[in-house]
Parts: C-alpha cells; structure tokens; sequence
C-alpha cells in the first residue's frame, strides 16, 4: 500500500485545451482497450520551498504555459518523517520527496474527453494523520475499473491534490505573525479553487462539485466546508461532502496553545531562541527538508495539526455547532452528506505514536488535542484498575489510546455532530450513513498482522470506494460484485443524483451496513447513545 501507483498498460495521450497542451495517458486493460485518462501532477501553485516555506501558496503566473511539462508521471509528494512501527510501514514514503509539491492528478473517464456533456466532479483528499501520504500512494486510489465498467453507469471526473503535510503545512506559532499557519488547508483551498476554475477544460463541471476524503482527508474535507460557511465572500464551490471516517470533536488549538510546540521545533533545530521572529524563521527556512523531518521524530509533540486562527478556522466553531449555527449554515446552502465508519476504528490509531506510560499517554493525546480536553478524556477512558505493574499493562494501554483517538476522531466525533446537526434543524434526509464491516479474502492476512483479526480497521475501506479492482488485485469476481452493489448508491451521490431509496436508511440510527460476508442491510447503530453522552462530554469540556 505505500508504493507509488503503477501505470500498469498505458499510452501517451495529448489534451489539447486552453491553458495549453497536456501529455497525459491514456489507461488500458491488458487486451489493450482504452479504460480512462490520466493526468498527472498538474501544478496548482508555485513551489513552497525556500522563502515560500511557510507561506500561504502563491498561484502561478497568469500566463503559466501548461504545455511545457508532461503528466504522464506522478510526481514526488511532500516531505514527511518515517513510521517506526513496522505494521503500519506503508504510510512511509520511500522515493525522493519534494517541497514543490502543489499538484493535482486528475482522471477522467472517456466520456469526459469526448463529449460535450460535462461530468460531475469528486474533489477527493488524502489521509495520513495530516503527516503522511500522497494522492499517487497505494493501489487502493487506482480508480481505472470504477471509471471504465459499465456496471457503474454514473462516471465523474476525480482530481486528488497533494498538499504540505507535518511541520511544513502545520507549523504554527507567533514567529509566523499574519500567516500563523494551516499552510495545508490553503493548498487544499487553492487546489480546490483551480479545479472550480479550470475542471471544465478537462470535461467536468464546476457547478457539480463533491468533497470527500479518508481520515485526516475527512477532517480536511470538514474544515474546507467550513472555510466556505465562514466566507460567503468567497466562491460558494462545494455542493455536498462525504466524510469516511472523521470529523471534528474538538476545536483546534489556538496560536498560544502551539506556541509550545513551534519552541521545541526551534530548540531540536538548534535555532537560538533568542533571534527575532524574522531571524527564526530566516534560519528555519535554510534548512534542509530531510533534515526537518529526520528532527520530527525526536519530538515530544511531533504532529502538527490544524489550527484555530479566525482566518481559516473559526474561533466559534465548536460552539456553533452545539448551538445550531453551523446547522443552518448548512441547511441553507442544502449541503448533503454521506458519512460512516469501518467495524473496526481503534486498532490501527493505537498503532501510531504508541504510549508506554500514562504520562506519555497525555503527551501523545496532547500532540492532537488542547490541554482543556485532556483531563475529561483521561477520566472517561483510563480504567482505574489499570496499573503500570501490570503483565498486560502495555496491550491495555495501546487499546485505551486506541480507542480514544478512534473515539474523539470517528466513532464519537461523527455521533454527536450528527445529533447537534439534527437539533440545529439540519435536515435528517440530507444525511446518508454507512457502516463497513466487509473484508476481501485476500486482505484478512494482512489484518492480522495489524493486529486487527476481528473487523475492518480504519482506512482499509479505501479500496472499496475507489473500486479499485485491478490496481489493487484483491478482489475477486464474486467479492467485485457485492462491493459494487454497496458502492453504487454512493456513485450515483458523486453524480449528484437522489439516492434516498437506494440508500435504504429510515432514520439517523440507521446505517447502510456492508457486512462481513458481502451482503447490504439496513442496521440499527447500537453505539448512537453512548456515543453522543461521549462527544457532549468532550463539548463541556471545551465550552464551559
């Protein structure tokens, strides 16, 4: 899962359109026949490394001859430091890295390129903790079959941008004055508007457009909703989301809660503390990537997340979705969402930045949350009969963290932001849930040894939504159909199409569940209540 997609059979194909000619591919199957295009590391704005590092991304020249380069390739994805545990190695990316790394690949089915009827457009961002991941890493975001049979009638064009990630599109801190930080929510923006400005020359439509991500990519996904609800002043391009496994529970930190953070990169960077803000980040932006992310790991607070900054992410957020605000701010826009969870979330986030101690399991849970919260989170989760002398005491600690990121990132994150968007007024019929607890054959080995024997853990319904039959060669020809029957709802979503029947769900305790041997039912959510009485709880905690 942590290699570069392939281009497996592929011929060179030139798209001629205003903004100049592009060599991109044309995919095929191994009889030769044509399945869609692709094109490659379009540029959306100008390189950040250098004196652009930590700066919001500059958009390129007006008169940027696209005709120059080829995209046929994709291209190096933005630094990021290693992951030590070997049973979650693939989120390391071992080809060369790059600071010029604002692009988006885009596929296209046939029908984009050779019809005038423009296609529905699915803005898709990747996930990785916001540290880690590429749009061109893992099969699993190979979308040729999903674009090519013709079992899924609905096709749409999808474009995927790479974004800064870790330190390089977190880093936040006073030092950085009016640009404070969310560098990567910027480029997310900006990647987002290119495509809103330009899709259109590549078949799509600009007026149809969908957001989605995985994971940190959901959380993305959120804050870009977001940005536009607090901006009407800025092009209103999101039409409606889907959010696989995330949402938000808690409100970023703010500039003065990282500030901590930013002085630690400083100290482990040998930069003198003493130098002014200018002198700082002067000294910061001549040293080499490798060397910064190398640095990372040796850090308390190692993940740089987004931030509270009143620029892209609003101080009242929080409270406006418990109050209701935020609620009618989406239902006057007639916003809809799919939005779900995997049987198994809290295996894989245990895996990451494991705890060894308490204490370093209020470090680890301080490297995503503010301090306000940690006190509330530790009460509701450490078991009290817990003790460090303990034989099991490291598997139970691994569990507990587990648990509470699956729980404040997805399992309760989602719950209660769905219970005060209904209490706001948001319309129950604009959501539409789902519940995956369905594995491929070929997969369940590898669950194992993720230590997950039981359930599908996060991130590992990537495949399904992409379809991602060939690329990712897990899927047999009896498991390919079941996974289509789940998916096609969701596809005829992305067409922007009225799916409440197909979809199947009566309630908001409903969810649309692929179950472990393929079949789809409607089943009840037997966690709604605890899980909302959870997410209040972390809510108080924050807004008393």
């Amino acid at each position: 899962m942590g290699q570069p997609l392939s281009t497996l059979g592929a011929t060179s194909y030139t798209h001629e359109t205003p903004l100049g000619s592009f060599k991109g591919l044309v995919i095929r199957d191994d009889k030769d026949l044509p399945l869609c295009y692709r094109f490659a590391h379009v540029k959306y704005a100008q390189s950040t490394a250098g004196e652009n590092r930590w700066k919001k991304p500059l958009p390129l020249a007006e008169d940027y001859d696209y005709s120059k380069e080829s995209y046929e390739s994709f291209d190096q994805p933005c630094p990021s430091p290693l992951v030590a545990n070997p049973n979650i190695e693939y989120l390391n990316y071992r080809a060369e890295t790059s600071e010029d790394c604002l692009y988006v690949n885009i596929w296209c089915p046939l029908s984009a390129i050779d019809t005038t009827e423009k296609l529905p457009v699915l803005f898709y961002i990747h996930g990785g903790w916001l540290q880690y991941g590429t749009p061109s890493q893992g099969s699993v975001y190979d979308p040729r079959d999903l674009l090519s049979t013709p079992d899924l009638p609905d096709k749409y064009i999808i474009v995927s941008p790479a974004y800064r990630l870790n330190a390089f599109g977190f880093l936040s801190g006073e030092e950085l004055g009016s640009d404070c930080s969310n560098f990567g929510m910027w480029d997310q923006r900006a990647a987002l508007e290119w495509t809103w400005k330009n899709i259109s020359n590549f078949g799509g439509d600009p007026e149809k457009i969908t957001v989605a991500g995985l994971s940190a990519g959901s959380y993305s996904t959120f804050f870009q909703l977001a940005y536009e609800m607090y901006h009407p002043e800025a092009p209103q391009i999101i039409k409606q989301v889907c959010h696989f496994s995330n949402a938000l529970s808690v409100q970023p930190k703010t500039i003065k809660e990282t500030q901590k953070q930013f002085d630690e990169f400083c100290a482990i960077l040998n930069i003198d503390k003493s130098l002014s803000p200018d002198e700082k980040l002067n000294a910061l932006r001549k040293i080499d990537h490798k060397t910064i992310t190398s640095k990372i790991t040796e850090m308390k607070l190692h993940t740089f997340r987004a931030i509270t900054d009143d620029s892209f992410v609003s101080s009242s957020l929080l409270k406006d979705i418990q109050t209701g605000v935020y609620a009618k701010k989406l239902t006057d826009r007639g916003i809809k969402m799919i939005i779900g969870q995997v049987s198994n979330e809290p295996p894989l986030y245990g895996a990451l930045n494991t705890p060894s101690s308490k204490e370093d399991l209020r470090i680890q849970l301080e490297n995503y949350y503010p301090e306000s919260t940690l006190n509330d989170l530790l009460e509701i989760y450490y078991p009290k009969d817990l003790s460090e002398d303990d034989a099991d005491f490291q598997e139970r600690l691994t569990d507990v963290f587990g648990l509470i990121c699956a729980d404040t990132q997805v399992t309760a994150s989602t719950r209660g932001y769905l219970n005060n968007l209904l209490k706001g007024g948001f319309p129950e019929s604009s959501i539409f849930r789902y519940y995956v607890d369905f594995c491929a054959k070929k997969l369940k080995p590898i669950l194992i040894e993720h230590k997950c024997p039981i359930g599908v853990p996060h991130g590992f319904d990537q495949g399904l939504w992409f379809y991602s039959k060939t690329a990712y060669g897990v899927l047999d020809d009896e498991e390919a159909e079941k996974v289509i029957k789940f998916i096609k709802p969701y596809t005829e979503f992305i067409s922007m199409k009225e799916i409440k029947s197909e979809w199947g769900t009566q309630s908001i305790k409903d969810m649309r569940t692929f179950n472990s041997d393929g079949s789809v039912s409607i089943n009840n959510d037997g966690y709604w209540d605890e899980a909302c009485k959870i997410a209040d709880r972390i809510y108080a905690a924050q807004l008393h």
